[in-house]
């Protein structure tokens, strides 16, 4: 009897560790994404699904991008979370003036603006800083950008003209 009674102990305490590492390595992997003040006022946030675009042009092909993301802060101090349909973080761009940064797994880099930031994210230099307008139903003109606010809260079409190759954002904002 005292075999059978300790072989129960011994695979309890084999479950509990099994499960008790598990744990620790899920709290491992998980990262804190969000940097954004609680006590600026102006600040926003949204959640979806966005899908970028570009068109053919020359040599190059048709091109997409599609993910969920998390948009937080304003234009001036943000972050923007782009993850996978399953919910793995692809990147985190945050910004705040001097510096925008761009965090793509365990590599970090550095840029001096938010169009750089977001060219190597993405593939183009996308308007972000006037997105949050945009996001808010405000029509802030950007150079060689047209913006569609009228399906807006829960849908935001964004074209751009020029430079080629024309691409198009499409963003379906969650409720």
């Amino acid at each position: 009897m005292r075999w059978a009674t300790s072989r129960w102990v011994v695979g309890l305490a084999l479950r509990v560790g099994t499960l008790l590492t598990a744990t620790i390595l899920i709290a491992a992997c998980a990262t804190n994404t969000r940097a954004i003040s609680p006590n600026d006022t102006q600040s926003r946030s949204w959640t979806g699904r966005l899908g970028l675009q570009f068109d053919a042009s020359g040599s190059q092909p048709e091109q997409s991008v599609s993910a969920s993301f998390e948009l937080g802060g304003t234009a001036q101090v943000g972050q923007l979370i782009l993850l996978t349909p399953l919910g793995s973080t692809l990147a985190v761009l945050s910004w705040q003036p001097g510096e925008a940064l761009l965090r793509e797994g365990q590599q970090m880099h550095r840029f001096d603006t938010l169009d750089a930031l977001s060219e190597k994210a993405v593939g183009t230099a996308l308007p972000i800083a006037a997105l949050f307008d945009w996001l808010q139903g405000v029509d802030t003109p950007v150079a060689g950008w047209q913006v569609d606010v009228s399906q807006l809260p829960r849908r935001l079409i964004v074209q751009r003209l020029s430079p080629l190759p024309q691409a198009q954002l499409r963003l379906v904002i969650d409720p």
